[in-house]
Order: structure tokens, then C-alpha cells, then sequence
């Protein structure tokens, strides 16, 4: 482990916030968007099974792949960086997004480590070989 100070449990819950707002706006934005399909029943429900599952997904691949931090980080002053310090990319960005889905599933508990632990690493952190630093 770096030099770098471990973002904790609520810098990374406030973050954590900011991008569930980022991203429900975007959702709305594709309800929007498939308001037009709704006579076609199925192919609404297509279109909005996928958007919920794209968006976040993408946004968070996205964000971290390119800079390391969403919105949300940037405003609480935490990057998204691997075990070594270095720039995660868009590959381990997308394991450390599925590896999340998965702590999230049996309640939480694999998100609540970050609490806890003193490493401040969720499962998924560990799952894709990532942790979160404080910039400040």
C-alpha cells in the first residue's frame, strides 16, 4: 500500500450520493425516452431493463476507468486507484463495477466492510485489486 491515506466509510457514503442523484437523473432522462414505446409494451420494458442496467454501469466504468473518480469523489476528494497506486483502467474499472453488484447482494455487508475494516477496502476493492484514497 501507497503513502496515501484511505478514504473512509462516509467520505466514500457522500460520494456514493452524489452519483446515485447523477445517475437517477439519467435513468429519468430514458423513462423519458421510452415513454414513446409504451404501446409497445414489450419493447418498453425491453428498453428500460436495459438503460437501468447500462447507465450505472457505464457511468461508473467510465469515470473511474478515465480518471478514477466520479462526480461524487471529485467532490469529496477520493480517486479510485489499484493496490499499486496506479491508474485502474476501463478493464479493472468494470471488474471492481460487477465486483460491487456482488457485495451488494447480501445486504450490503460486502460495501459495510469499508466501515470496519481498517484497510477501508470493500469486497469488491479486493475483488478487483482497487482501493479508494483521499486526495485531501
Amino acid at each position: 500500500m501507497g503513502a496515501e491515506r484511505p478514504a473512509g466509510f462516509w467520505r466514500r457514503a457522500v460520494a456514493l450520493g452524489v452519483d446515485a442523484v447523477v445517475v437517477g437523473l439519467a435513468l429519468e432522462v430514458g423513462r423519458g425516452l421510452g415513454h414513446p414505446l409504451r404501446r409497445y409494451d414489450l419493447v418498453a420494458r425491453a428498453f428500460l431493463a436495459a438503460w437501468v442496467l447500462v447507465v450505472p454501469t457505464a457511468y461508473f466504468v467510465i469515470a473511474h476507468g478515465a480518471t478514477g473518480s466520479t462526480l461524487g469523489k471529485r467532490l469529496v476528494g477520493a480517486r479510485v486507484v489499484g493496490v499499486d497506486g496506479g491508474a485502474i483502467g476501463y478493464a479493472r474499472a468494470l471488474a471492481r463495477a460487477l465486483a460491487w453488484a456482488v457485495a451488494a447482494l447480501p445486504a450490503g455487508l460486502g460495501l459495510l466492510r469499508v466501515a470496519w475494516h481498517r484497510d477501508k477496502r470493500g469486497w469488491h476493492d479486493h475483488l478487483a485489486g482497487t482501493r479508494v484514497i483521499r486526495l485531501s
